[in-house]
């Protein structure tokens, strides 16, 4: 990788030296009608209206490539996080070369943005074109597009050491050697280049050195407030000028057109407005400026700004950001020096300390912020204000952001991206600490004795040990029961059932170390086990469940930082997922057909934020309206062709959702979960055409990526959880491979009626029904295999009436009914190659019906099921065809009810009367 770096960082030296060639050639021809390579200051030019054409023609320009490479919208870096975040860190070949090219084009042509963002994506797709080339691993590829990138930051604005930290703050999402090596050499060899090439001069040379005297460092506290305020308004603004121009009713073609026109005429007015600004910047920190121009060019320039990035056109924001950000210091400055004249005061430190916080609170990046400031400036002096004005700087402005410019745009696709690193938790916690008391047996006991514990305790897998308590093994549930016979199972010791092929988990073993053993042995659940003697057992769930408490534990944050830090942090993304809902929210448990289904981008968003307005204070007021933009736009990314933009909406309505719950409003958290339950209820090829590109397959895996979204917010842990939400999939026909696994069922209503099962995989495994109601009704099991295996029911009502079992192979196998209401009654037809109620399945209590129910083929197998508490009917079940019911070693203490059929079944175990003893007691 070191090699690598070396390649890059030449490579993007010489691509950022190319680069500004090609702007000041494009500035020189259209703005100065001369010829010429160098950047020019624009000090002293006067435009006319030509200037208009000019501009409205570099637009024109971008917008055509636009067409061609659309990745060229932006300032980069949020393309560059796309790609490493869904994409596997892969880019087109194209963007290398018309991203710069377009962004040459908008800022030679008078943009007013600088060109970091467009050599960031150049160096970035060099670095992922040659990770592609030589076929390395995704995390590798990461690497190298974070190295070029940085390899063309560094020699953009010769700072090195600023690069490697941006690349680390803003595209790696890690802090390793294998990171940092390579990052660093090509920042090293890029900077090295621009030096050889364009001079070691600073970017921004200040003339006089900046020193400021400890007594003055108070005063950068309220420089760094009112960066933090600016950087506020700075995100705020272009965010409603992005959703102005999305309002439009034109075409995305001619949105950078209209900004053209835009800062082209504020350009007429104050021309220093016009391209990168590197010389307005330098002229603000060495003072040419007088207070009245520099407030002129802070308004103008930030209003351009906004024009400009919110009409999607290309361009870097660190320039502007930097302009807009000294133009405030430099005023501030010089009216603290009026007010305070024998402090001796120098304007120029305020604009430098303004200029880094205001960036690096826009941008969340606060220590780039501060080496940068001081390595483009050579003011390294300045590093103690600096630090001071960021940090003050990002504490005010925290609490006001959910989103931010680097990642804004993101946002609205459903990611959510978290920039704060988190040391590895599962990597500072040994197994001891989160491990359980153990179950274990000893070798003598029976496999029917291991099975009965297993499933009385939940456990898929118990220690074994020998008579004086050493560790001998472990033996695994589904293992006993594929090995040992129903009829064996009462003799044979399980000792001659070990599994020597697993490991134990060691009590100092790391958690991370320990949950890639569990992965790799396929076991859920092992022994801890030192010297022989076992201490107890861990679960992947234990896992999950100690990461949860401590990830908690190290987000409380105090005082300010609660604000900004402690607010829900979505999952990541680690593969953004796109959701489209093109059905209207229905209420569960009425019948929806296609005809009844209308567009969820319909909904208005206003009455909500009227509902809110009373009640809500001013900071989530904002949050209400934005989250009615999310939904409309997440609703609006469910109805496209794409699918990426389905996944992308998928996950989006799922984070509004939870949003929404924040908020106290489940209502309309409802909405969005009836949105995601919409799409799985189309029907694609029988009520409407498949409208994705990539056809059926496509629109399978966005079903899955749905379904798994919906149990991940199942999960007991999951905070804010979907529980006790309504949950309406009505007709819905599921194909592929779907699971519910693990989902909580605590109230509300759950509806799976007249739904399809009808190829592929749909699992329910350990699925736990304590409430409410879910409903089966009319459902039909017909091509697919589903399993309902450790489900527990244990409360409220379960329909499976009138459903047809007639092709698929349905297991309920170690599942408890121990309350509640189940039923199969209503002309439940059972045809189905297996229905199985194995290894054991144990009706504790409650009540489970079979009335009615028609067994008319296949195999239905009771096997070993204990019937031991409530009540279970037969009543009127019919066994009219040549299907096998099976009921071998089960047990009956309970109230069965029949009457049997006058033709007997071959079942092993029959009930013949109202209540049976068990076979113990026979």
């Amino acid at each position: 990788m070191t090699a690598m770096g070396v390649i890059l960082g030449l490579v993007g030296g010489f691509a950022a030296v190319l680069l500004f060639k090609m702007i000041g050639l494009i500035t020189h021809l259209t703005l100065l009608h001369d010829v010429g390579t160098d950047l020019p200051s624009l000090r002293g030019y006067h435009p006319g209206p030509l200037l208009l054409l000019v501009t409205i023609g570099g637009a024109v320009l971008v917008s055509l490539m636009a067409a061609w490479s659309p990745v060229i919208r932006g300032h980069g870096i949020p393309e560059s996080l796309e790609a490493i975040l869904t994409r596997d860190s892969r880019i087109r070949p194209r963007a290398a070369v018309a991203k710069p090219l377009s962004a040459a084009i908008c800022i030679g042509t008078g943009g007013p943005f600088g060109a970091e963002g467009p050599i960031i994506v150049t160096g970035g797709s060099v670095g992922s074109l040659l990770g592609q080339a030589l076929s390395v691993s995704p995390t590798e590829r990461k690497i190298l597009l974070a190295t070029g990138a940085a390899a063309g930051m560094s020699a953009t604005f010769n700072a090195p050491l600023a690069a490697i930290v941006l690349a680390i703050e803003l595209l790696l999402f890690e802090r390793s050697m294998r990171t940092i090596i390579p990052v660093a050499t090509a920042a090293a060899v890029a900077a090295a280049i621009r030096v050889m090439l364009m001079g070691a001069v600073p970017l921004f040379a200040v003339q006089r050195h900046l020193s400021v005297s400890p007594l003055h460092l108070p005063l950068f506290i309220v420089v760094g407030a009112l960066a933090g305020l600016l950087a506020v308004v700075m995100d705020k603004g272009l965010f409603a000028a992005e959703a102005g121009f999305r309002a439009l009713p034109v075409r995305q073609f001619w949105w950078p057109i209209i900004g053209a026109a835009a800062y082209g005429i504020i350009g007429l007015f104050v021309p220093r407005t016009l391209s990168m600004g590197y010389s307005a910047i330098t002229d603000t920190l060495n003072g040419h400026f007088a207070i009245g121009m520099l407030g002129t060019l802070f308004i103008a320039k930030l209003i351009s700004w906004w024009f400009a990035l919110g009409s999607q056109t290309s361009g870097g924001t660190l320039a502007p950001m930097f302009l807009v950000g000294a133009t405030m210091g430099a005023c501030v400055g010089m009216g603290l020096t009026a007010v305070f004249p024998s402090m001796h005061l120098v304007p120029a430190a305020f604009a430098l300390v303004a200029m880094g916080a205001a960036f690096g609170a826009a941008a969340k990046a606060p220590f780039t912020a501060i080496i940068f400031c001081t390595e483009v400036t050579g003011e390294y002096s300045m590093i103690v204000p600096l630090i001071i004005g960021v940090v003050t700087a990002e504490l005010v402005a925290g609490p006001f952001f959910e989103d931010r410019a680097m990642t804004e745009k993101l946002f609205h696709r459903g990611m959510r991206v978290d920039f704060d690193m988190w040391t590895g938790i599962l990597h500072q916690r040994v197994v001891r600490q989160a491990m359980r008391p153990a179950t274990c047996l000893d070798a003598h006991e029976t496999v029917a004795r291991a099975m009965q514990l297993m499933a009385a305790e939940g456990t898929p897998g118990v220690a074994v040990t020998e008579a004086a308590g050493k560790y001998l093994g472990v033996v695994f549930a589904d293992d006993l029961a594929r090995r040992a016979s129903a009829q064996d199972s009462d003799r044979i010791p399980i000792g001659v059932m070990i599994d020597h092929g697993v490991r134990p988990l060691l009590p100092r073993e790391f958690l991370d170390a320990a949950q890639l053993h569990l992965i790799e042995a396929r076991a859920t659940v092992l022994p801890v086990v030192k010297d022989g003697r076992v201490l107890g057992q861990l679960s992947r769930a234990d896992i999950d469940s100690e990461h949860v408490k401590q990830r908690r534990l190290e987000t409380i944050q105090p005082g300010a930082l609660r604000l900004a830090g402690n607010r829900r942090r979505s999952r990541q993304v680690g593969a953004v997922a796109t959701r489209v809902a093109l059905d209207e929210p229905s209420p569960v448990g009425h019948r929806v057909t296609p005809s009844t289904m209308v567009a969820a981008v319909a909904h208005e968003p206003e009455p909500i934020v009227e509902k809110h307005r009373t009640a809500t204070p001013p900071v989530a007021l904002g949050r209400v309206d934005r989250l009615c933009e999310r939904y409309a736009d997440a609703a609006a990314r469910l109805r496209g062709v794409s699918l990426t933009s389905r996944l992308t909406g998928a996950h989006a309505m799922a984070a509004v959702a939870d949003d929404w719950l924040d908020l106290g409003d489940r209502g309309k958290s409802q909405e969005c979960i009836d949105a995601l339950c919409a799409y799985l209820r189309r029907q694609p090829g029988i009520d409407i055409d498949i409208d994705i590109d990539g056809g059926r397959a496509a629109d399978t895996r966005v079903r899955e990526t749905i379904t798994r979204i919906i149990t991940a917010h199942l999960q007991p842990t999951e905070s804010p959880g979907w529980m006790g939400m309504d949950l309406d999939f009505t007709g819905a026909r599921f194909t592929g491979t779907h699971t519910f696994d693990g989902a909580v069922f605590a109230g509300g209503r759950v509806s799976f009626e007249d739904t399809e099962f009808a190829a592929g995989e749909v699992s329910f495994v350990g699925m736990i029904i304590t409430g409410g109601e879910v409903s089966f009704l009319g459902a039909e099991f017909s091509g697919c295999q589903v399993s309902f295996n450790f489900a527990e029911f244990a409360g409220g009502e379960v329909s499976f009436d009138g459903a047809g079992f007639t092709g698929s192979s349905v297991t309920f196998n170690f599942a408890e009914f121990s309350g509640g209401t189940v039923s199969f009654v209503g002309g439940a037809r059972v045809a189905a190659r297996e229905l199985s109620f194995l290894s054991p399945t144990e009706f504790v209590d409650g009540e489970v019906s079979f009335e009615d129910a028609v067994f008319s083929g296949g195999e239905v197998c009771f096997d070993t099921a204990a019937f031991s508490g409530g009540q279970v009917s037969f009543q009127n079940a019919k066994f009219p065809g040549t299907g096998e019911v099976t009921f071998r070693s089960a047990a009956f203490d309970v109230a069965v009810s029949g009457p049997w059929p006058d033709t007997t079944p071959p079942w092993t175990w029959p009930p013949t009367s109202e209540r049976v003893p068990s076979p113990e007691k026979r």
